[in-house]
């Protein structure tokens, strides 16, 4: 049974002399592919075998605009940015620095970089204390060795690449590492801020509950507390990273600010970051004010147990006690609200306030625990070399 025309052997041979030329033809239209600074437009799917190797490709854009050249250096490199769903363009960032601080990066590093230094020893000091000194093996101080470590991780997340930038080294900042400095800013801070209400918890416990301090907070109910504290920073990390990277970062990659951070992130965003703004506005503001509700609520509560002693002595102690966490509140609540609850953010305020929080803070905190409590100096005096251990009284 015969279909159509009937093949010869001359139309045959025919065809087959002009498959080259329009195979030829077919690959000269696929490299007609569109370049930088003109319309943007995407070669068919079909066509990509026949593609050269191109070092880049126009990004899809809408309107009259033109596309510029981006890297191909995905495998979803052939695709526009939009389709690029979780995937990223950007490989690395290049951190901006401090606003303002151009001309003054020498004085700037000689200062961040003594008080960095002062931070690791303090706390360094402040844990050993805490860990050798049996006298100190109650649960006040139980949350503030948790809070030593806290500080040298805080610090750490973000000044040591702020002083490599100082010094003159490159800004650059790979996306992981990038992903990974908001994790931990995040966790850190989110941690630090559940534990300095643990703290509050304790000393309610302590002021207030005096019976009933030791079985309100026994080792086993101390350990879950911290744990708590870690589960939650870590719960709270994951949710504003997640959100944050799965974006599309198409470029230009210059973050204006001098470490990862979600409002500085965010406006390099091709997606719609409406969710991921929303989300950490509300997650971290609520959190700082919810948790300092909740001090403020212990301390108002210690203030009228305090005002009710009729012991001098016991009244002091406690103001001691208390007063001292109190100040370690206010250099750690304060640069949060004040930079997240701000509506129209200032750079180098956000910049100060930040500094503030991240180095300043961690490196107050070991005098302010440390300056008015006599246990703790005895067992900083005990650290030194050629110092005795005191004796338990």
């Amino acid at each position: 049974m015969r279909i159509g025309r009937e093949a010869t052997p001359g139309r045959t041979h025919a065809a087959l002399q002009a498959f080259p030329g329009r195979l030829e033809a077919s690959a000269r239209e696929a490299r007609s592919a569109p370049r930088a600074g003109a319309p943007c437009a995407l070669p068919d799917a079909l066509l990509l075998p026949f593609l050269p190797p191109p070092r880049s490709l126009p990004i899809p854009a809408r309107g009259p605009r033109t596309c510029p050249p981006m890297p191909l250096d995905s495998p979803a490199g052939v695709a526009a940015c939009g389709r690029l769903g979780n995937r990223s363009w950007v490989r690395e960032f290049v951190l901006l620095g401090i606003p303002g601080a151009r001309g003054r990066e020498r004085a700037l590093l000689l200062l961040l970089a003594a008080v960095y230094a002062g931070a690791l020893l303090g706390n360094a000091l402040l844990l050993a204390a805490v860990g050798t000194a049996p006298r100190l093996r109650t649960p006040m101080y139980f949350f503030l060795g948790n809070l030593s470590v806290f500080d040298l991780g805080f610090c750490s997340t973000t000044v040591p690449k702020l002083l490599a930038y100082l010094s003159g080294r490159s800004p650059a900042i790979s996306a992981r590492g990038c992903a990974a400095q908001l994790f931990f800013y995040h966790f850190l801070g989110c941690t630090e801020c559940l534990l300095y209400t643990v703290m509050a918890y304790d000393r309610f416990a302590a002021v207030c509950r005096p019976l009933r301090y030791a079985a309100l907070l026994r080792p086993r109910a101390c350990a879950a507390l911290a744990a708590g504290t870690w589960l939650g920073g870590c719960a709270h990390a994951a949710l504003l990273t997640a959100l944050t990277f799965r974006l599309p970062y198409c470029g230009p990659a210059h973050v204006a600010y001098y470490f990862c951070d979600i409002p500085a992130l965010l406006p390099l965003a091709r997606g719609d970051a409406a969710l991921a703004r929303r989300v950490s506005f509300t997650n971290v503001g609520l959190l700082s004010l919810g948790c300092f509700a909740l001090i403020l609520a212990s301390y108002t509560r210690i203030g009228v147990a305090v005002a009710r002693m009729r012991s001098t002595q016991g009244r002091q102690r406690a103001l001691s006690t208390c007063g001292a966490h109190v100040a370690a509140i206010a250099c750690a609540y304060g640069p949060v609200i004040i930079i997240y609850l701000q509506r129209r953010p200032s750079p180098l305020l956000g910049a100060v306030v930040q500094i503030l929080n991240n180095l300043v803070a961690p490196a107050l905190n070991p005098l302010i625990y440390s300056l008015r409590n006599k246990d703790v100096k005895d067992a900083l005096r005990a650290l030194l070399p050629g110092r005795s251990p005191l004796r338990e009284r």
